[in-house]
């Protein structure tokens, strides 16, 4: 079901781009493949759109003694560069912004059920912060099929996150695409 919500939203960026997908849409977990690239009706440019790109190997901790202390989960859901973008290579995604490539927005995708370790406050807030610090993104959000804990939303927020709960809602999907729109626009 994650999955299917994580696509679902990958969709909701490319409809409020009014996106051309100029690629077929190429579902490959972690391999850095981009899913598609698309062109903007709204913004005239292209972007680059990764679904669940591997930033760091997973296997850096063991490898690298500096990186013990990284999760081990650093698979973000949707990232998204301004400019075509081809295959980064496993675990590379980070050689991009080392590049000074940094990406204009990153979406991570909950489902809000709040018994499952990925879905814990504290889990989801290490998450993102992690996200923050290694790849640097000009704009940050968060998606939810169902509402979140306030606090978790503030701490979200003070993070710089924007969060967006209850996807399924109209008024939430049209929050969410101004959002999009916004931030694939600036520069």
């Amino acid at each position: 079901m994650s999955h299917v919500l994580e696509l679902f939203t990958a969709a909701k960026v490319v409809e409020a781009l009014d996106g051309v997908s100029l690629s077929g849409w190429f579902i490959w977990f972690t391999g850095n493949v981009p899913l598609t690239t698309v062109k903007s009706r709204i913004t005239g440019r292209e972007y680059t759109i990764f679904y669940q790109p591997s930033i760091l190997p997973h296997t850096l901790s063991i490898m690298v003694p500096d990186a013990r202390g990284l999760p081990k989960h650093l698979v973000p859901d949707i990232v998204i560069f301004e400019g075509r973008i081809d295959y980064v290579g496993w675990g590379k995604l980070m050689d991009l912004v080392n590049q000074g490539k940094t990406p204009n927005l990153l979406i991570e995708v909950k489902l809000g059920i709040r018994h499952i370790r990925w879905e814990e406050p504290q889990y989801v807030i290490e998450q993102m912060s992690e996200y923050i610090k290694l790849l640097r993104p000009r704009n940050i959000a968060l998606v939810s099929l169902s509402s979140i804990d306030p606090e978790l939303r503030k701490r979200l927020e003070e993070l710089g996150v924007a969060v967006f709960e209850n996807i399924t809602s109209e008024t939430t999907q049209n929050s969410l695409k101004n959002y999009i729109i916004k931030a694939l626009s600036t520069q």
